[in-house]
């Protein structure tokens, strides 16, 4: 599979289904820990290919943080009471 031909939208899933769990499983923690949990989640499941781990790595941080920023500000920071992932 090249670079081109991935499947970047259950990327993009697994990017907001992580965040949701992220969220859920670590109410109590920093926003900086539960990004680092979220890029270290995703990194496992998905490989990116012909992509050092580490541009990976920065590549899924941004989309962690754009998914909390849009988040944040379409919902409110108590976004994880507004927004349901489904399950398919």
């Amino acid at each position: 599979m090249s670079f081109l031909n991935f499947d970047w939208t259950k990327l993009f899933e697994k990017i907001v289904d992580v965040v949701h769990k992220a969220e859920e499983l670590y109410r109590k923690k920093t926003g900086a820990e539960k990004r680092k949990f979220a890029i270290n989640c995703i990194n496992a499941l998905v490989d990116v290919p012909y992509v050092p781990e580490r541009i990976e790595g920065w590549i899924i941080g941004l989309c962690v943080d754009l998914v909390v920023y849009l988040y944040n500000k379409w919902f409110g920071h108590d976004w994880i009471k507004k927004v349901e992932v489904k399950d398919e």
